[in-house]
């Protein structure tokens, strides 16, 4: 009995990101909405807001993987990655992208 548990919860576990790519989540977890929820986002939502992209692409459709399974456990690894560092507060400045107090 034991054992059926642990793979089931294994399984359940290893196949939980794909639900960010069903089409009733996939819309919630991604764009402007959900991005801009961590406020350090707040300039590039604004660019994208400001520019004609908006139209045309989502968040996800430039900086995630199109297929399914890459693009699903991508999304659940940065998300986890992005809000452990910021919640610790060690963003890494990657080439100036991250704005600086002041």
């Amino acid at each position: 009995m034991k054992k059926t548990l642990l793979i089931v919860i294994g399984v359940v576990l290893l196949l939980s990101p794909l639900a960010a790519k069903l089409p009733p989540l996939g819309p919630l977890l991604d764009g402007p909405r959900f991005c801009g929820s961590c406020h350090i986002m707040n300039p590039w939502v604004d660019t994208w807001s400001n520019s004609a992209h908006r139209e045309v692409a989502t968040c996800g459709d430039c900086h995630l993987p199109h297929d399914l399974i890459r693009g699903a456990y991508y999304k659940a690894y940065v998300g986890v990655r992005d809000g452990i560092e910021t919640t610790l507060g060690i963003w890494p400045e990657l080439s100036g992208l991250v704005p600086t107090e002041g």
